[in-house]
């Protein structure tokens, strides 16, 4: 009976202490309402500096300038399909103009060193990027603004990934100045023989037009 009583006992204290440490795993922290809805707050206001969108607007501060009327300030409680889609046409815009510039360097660097070899890979690239840039103005003139942000992005890729070419930045480092100076010194020593060969073989064909008019004379 002892013996039965001394494990039933220490059966307990087992279940005791399993059942004290699973509630002690399953007891969480819950924070209260209120301050999950500043902690949301602060991390959407955050998000919305992180896009560049402003509680006022400057349109808004020129109408009270004019009109007189105070326009409220927007609550930061998350995105409007209006602040949405002007995001997008700022994104778009961005796009447009960072890919006409790499477009527009390129092509006068180009201009600048003829030397420069194109490869088909680059002129092939440069082609799409202008395909794209001429698709992204037609959705915008359309209000395809979806469309317009997904053909400026490609427009970009591929205007900077021509541009950044490693076969057209390694030719960049190696100008007609820099082969001028690596060749000379090579072809310079072969140069003189044959010029002076070429000076001797001048002056005697003058020599000998001479002595033939001496003769016939």
């Amino acid at each position: 009976s002892s013996s039965s009583s001394s494990s039933s006992s220490s059966s307990s204290s087992c279940f005791s202490s399993v059942s004290s440490s699973s509630s002690c795993s399953s007891s969480h922290q819950v924070l209260p309402e209120t301050a999950t809805r500043r902690l949301c707050a602060l991390w959407i206001a955050q998000l919305r500096q992180l896009f560049g969108l402003a509680a006022r607007w400057p349109a808004a501060q020129a109408t009270e300038k004019r009109v007189g009327v105070r326009v409220s300030a927007l609550s930061a409680d998350g995105m409007r399909l209006w602040e949405r889609d002007w995001l997008t046409r700022a994104v778009t815009l961005s796009n447009l103009a960072e890919a006409t510039q790499s477009l527009a360097a390129l092509a006068r660097l180009v201009t600048h060193l003829p030397t420069l070899p194109v490869s088909d890979r680059i002129a092939d690239l440069v082609e799409k990027s202008l395909d794209d840039v001429e698709a992204t103005l037609a959705s915008c003139e359309l209000g395809e603004l979806d469309s317009a942000l997904r053909r400026s992005r490609e427009a970009l890729h591929k205007s900077e990934t021509a541009f950044f070419d490693q076969d057209l930045l390694g030719m960049l480092y190696f100008p007609d100045e820099h082969k001028l100076a690596i060749y000379v010194p090579f072809l310079l020593p072969m140069f003189y023989p044959v010029v002076m060969a070429i000076f001797r073989e001048v002056r005697s064909y003058r020599a000998k037009r001479v002595a033939a008019k001496m003769k016939t004379d």
